[in-house]
């Protein structure tokens, strides 16, 4: 396993781990039931381990297709939209991000829970499989219902990219032939970019490859005047352009380049926000503190009711897309900033994914994250051109109308 691999797989997943783990699961979760009538259900069960908003809408969009709706999820982040009471949930184990013992296992842990509850409870009923976890598109492999596939993130090549597994190693080679085998048999598969599915195909054969984008809620998210906004009287950020980050901070997201910036920038008009967890969050203090920066604002994640004026506060947000995965995944948050009318800094190739939807919307620059001057040029550029600065504005919310959850109907 190579460092890179390792470092992902460590910023994150992680499962409890323990003797009899899963009897003590299903012990303590039980599925919540319904009284369900003699006659035989129309069943549809969707698997996506860390479950949000997007999750949330795809599953409550299927209620007149299917009388009995289940969601397996380990976690499940909601917004201004909850599952419709109607839908069970099944509980796989969740997302933490506190110890590298237990992000080692939670792929194959979370899998063989969801295996178990197909064989045992809903042979007959079909499946939406979403890579999350990896493993889920395997599923297949061990049980006969008819399934659709729903690709986030691509695997193996997500961990060959990251120097997890070798190319030429016999789990990726045996992975890659279980694709081939499962893929062509799918009802219909899923993803999210032209990149990505361009990768996909390889293991599909003659069965197309559907691209629907990420959605995000321009009503749930919307631009709020820096005077208005209660993140930016509570921090004080009035007078400052701030640069916002708000995601993971892991090894991947390139935060220490954000922290560097703010050493390169200490001047009083301008402030960088870094909001979120991860297991690099120690280390991006030890940074702000080792350089006594003033001016670098470290926070934690925002609820449910302060995100919307958090996300909204930035003058500039900074979204990261590591060279490795440049068509093997998609950052939602970029979805989530073209809402609030945010100009764009991203750190990714213009060749990437992120980087074509940059330059198609122009709402904002790419730069490969040791471009630093290049991107402080920017930031500079930014503060002293208001007119420039929003303009990409304005573009981002036009952007926006394109991302929205009419995107739902592409599933039927």
């Amino acid at each position: 396993m190579g460092t890179k691999g390792y470092q992902y797989l460590k910023d994150n997943y992680t499962v409890d781990f323990s003797y009899n783990a899963i009897i003590k699961h299903f012990e303590l979760n039980p599925v919540v039931e319904t009284e369900i009538p003699k006659k035989e259900r129309n069943t549809i069960v969707f698997i996506n381990q860390s479950s949000g908003y997007l999750m949330i809408d795809i599953v409550n969009a299927f209620e007149d297709i299917f009388e009995e709706r289940v969601l397996m999820a380990g976690m499940l982040n909601k917004r201004n939209r909850s599952l419709h009471d109607g839908v069970k949930v099944a509980k796989l184990v969740p997302y933490k991000r506190n110890s590298s013992i237990n992000r080692l296992f939670t792929w194959p842990w979370s899998f063989l829970q969801a295996l178990f509850l197909i064989k045992f409870k809903y042979r007959k009923a079909q499946l939406f499989l979403v890579s999350n976890p990896p493993f889920t598109t395997l599923l297949p492999l061990f049980c006969s219902n008819p399934f659709y596939l729903l690709i986030y993130d691509v695997f193996p090549e997500a961990l060959v990219e990251f120097n997890y597994f070798s190319k030429n190693s016999l789990i990726v080679k045996l992975w890659e032939r279980s694709h081939k085998n499962i893929f062509p048999r799918a009802e219909r598969i899923f993803t999210l970019t032209d990149g990505m599915k361009s990768v996909i195909q390889k293991y599909a054969g003659e069965k197309e490859v559907e691209i629907i984008p990420i959605w995000t809620d321009n009503e749930f998210l919307k631009p709020i005047k820096k005077n208005q906004n209660p993140f930016v009287e509570k921090y004080n950020l009035l007078d400052k352009f701030v640069v916002l980050y708000s995601g993971n901070i892991s090894a991947s997201q390139n935060i220490e380049v954000i922290v560097e910036l703010a050493s390169m920038m200490q001047r009083n008009d301008i402030i960088f926000v870094i909001i979120g967890q991860g297991n690099q969050r120690d280390k991006i203090y030890r940074m702000v503190e080792m350089l006594k920066l003033w001016n670098c604002l470290l926070l934690p994640w925002q609820d449910t009711n302060d995100f919307p004026n958090a996300i909204a506060s930035g003058d500039l947000a900074v979204v990261s897309l590591g060279r490795e995965a440049s068509q093997l995944a998609i950052p939602s948050k970029f979805y989530n900033f073209l809402s609030v009318g945010a100009p764009m800094l991203c750190l990714t190739s213009n060749d990437s994914d992120l980087g074509r939807l940059v330059n198609k919307y122009e709402v904002g620059a790419c730069f490969e994250p040791e471009k630093k001057q290049e991107i402080k040029e920017f930031i500079e550029y930014l503060i002293a051109h208001p007119g420039y600065r929003h303009k990409l504005s304005q573009k981002s919310l036009e952007a926006s109308k394109d991302f929205t959850s009419d995107n739902i109907s592409k599933f039927f």
